[in-house]
């Protein structure tokens, strides 16, 4: 029904998107092992792994990589602007990010709580795959002809 051609784009589909599962969830796993190792204690729960791993098989290597990195920007400016939501006005924002103590109790939000990474992953994912992957791409290319 179909040739050879389309047997070929196949394949190399299904490797693109073997190659960013691998990489995306092993990166996240190797930060998630080595700050278990610092901290002495879970940093990161295995959600995120397959997550990442699972962004990367949609997006490719480098939406995995964008979305890691994004979703750290997006949980960080998330948690200011509800810190400052709360100094403006005296109370807690509807939309904070729901923080708990390391024993999974339920805390205010600020230094030393735990807060979850997975929607700024789904965030910074969603802006790669709608609007940044053509300036991702770009950036990736520029980086390979100057090595």
């Amino acid at each position: 029904m179909y040739g050879p051609i389309f047997m070929i784009s196949s394949v190399r589909s299904g490797a693109a998107s073997l190659e960013g599962l691998l990489i995306g969830s092993g990166i996240v796993l190797w930060i998630a092992l080595l700050a278990e190792v610092v901290l002495r204690k879970e940093a990161m729960g295995f959600g995120d792994v397959k997550f990442l791993g699972m962004i990367g098989a949609f997006c490719g290597w480098q939406g995995a990589l964008f979305s890691l990195f994004g979703g750290a920007v997006v949980n960080l400016v998330w948690v200011i602007a509800s810190l400052a939501w709360v100094k403006i006005t005296g109370h807690a924002a509807v939309i904070a990010p729901k923080a708990t103590t390391p024993d999974g109790d339920a805390a205010e939000l600020g230094i030393g709580v735990q807060i979850p990474f997975g929607p700024g992953l789904a965030i910074a994912g969603g802006l790669y795959f709608l609007f940044f992957q053509p300036m991702v791409a770009a950036w990736f290319a520029g980086v390979t002809a100057m090595l």
